[in-house]
Order: structure tokens, then C-alpha cells, then sequence
């Protein structure tokens, strides 16, 4: 959950949503920080996955979102946290899944725009993101097309 940042973030995007109504706006409860995309997981991986992400212990701590940039898709920034970062390192350590060769940029996605659409230019400090744990999950491109959320939880580890 993110917090007060989530009430910010939502109450933001609400305005930009008729502001600027041809960008995809994301809904609050597809709001999340991403610690790694692992792609395409086989029902047949998932128990190992689960297994060796569960062995994580994940401290309790806080982060900043604030701001925003438009790289492909438009994001809320969250400051860098020595404690966040431990977290991803691990999760990409564990997951068996190849590291991407992009540095780790926490965020949290906001708006996936098309290249020739405006969006804002500028954004606040949505507040601090209280970390507690972190969330498997799955999507699918069609999935999130036609359904809300685009985002199913496939577990939860504390």
C-alpha cells in the first residue's frame, strides 16, 4: 500500500484524467513500486519462485515518491533508499530471473502515453510509500486490455 503517496497520486490523476483525457491513465490499485520485471513465468516455475522469494526478510522502512518523468511511460519518481535497494538486489538475486542491464530506477508508473500525446510537465511530492513487505504479481498485455486491475496478486510475502 502506498500511503499518503497513494492518496496524492490518485487525487492527481483524477485531474489529469480530464486534463488530459487521451493518455492511459493507470487506477489506484494498479499503483505499485517495481523492484524487477521477471517476464513470462511458467505455472510449473512458480512454486520455486515463491519458495525462494519467501526467503527474503523484508525490513520495515519508508520511502519518498516524489516528482515525475516521461521515459515511455510516464512515472513518479521515489528517492533512492539504501534499504529499498537491498530489497531489489535480493528479489533479482533470488528470482533466477536474468538481471536487465538498465541500472534500477524505482518508481512508480502512473500513465502509459503514446509518443504524440501531451501529459503534464511537472509534479508534486506525492509523500512518503511505507514498505512492508512486497507482491508477486501477474499480468497479461490482452488481460490488462479488456480487465481492471491489470495487475493480480499472486503472493504476498511479509
Amino acid at each position: 500500500m502506498l500511503g499518503e503517496a497513494l492518496a496524492r497520486l490518485q487525487e492527481a490523476i483524477e485531474g489529469w484524467r480530464r486534463e488530459y483525457p487521451r493518455v492511459k491513465w493507470e487506477r489506484a490499485d494498479d499503483l505499485h513500486i517495481t523492484l524487477q520485471f521477471l517476464g513470462n513465468v511458467g505455472p510449473e516455475q512458480l512454486p520455486g519462485l515463491v519458495a525462494a522469494l519467501g526467503e527474503i526478510r523484508v525490513p520495515r522502512f519508508s520511502v519518498n515518491v516524489t516528482g515525475f518523468r516521461r521515459k515511455g511511460v510516464l512515472w513518479a519518481e521515489v528517492e533512492r533508499n539504501a534499504d529499498l535497494e537491498r530489497l531489489a538486489e535480493e528479489v533479482m538475486g533470488r528470482s533466477g530471473v536474468p538481471r536487465e542491464t538498465r541500472p534500477y530506477r524505482p518508481h512508480v508508473t502512473v500513465a502509459r502515453p503514446k509518443e504524440d500525446v501531451e501529459t503534464p510537465r511537472e509534479g508534486g511530492t506525492w509523500g512518503r510509500c511505507p514498505v512492508e513487505g512486497f507482491h508477486l504479481y501477474a499480468t497479461s498485455s490482452a488481460i490488462a486490455a479488456v480487465s481492471r486491475p491489470r495487475y493480480r496478486v499472486v503472493h504476498r510475502f511479509d
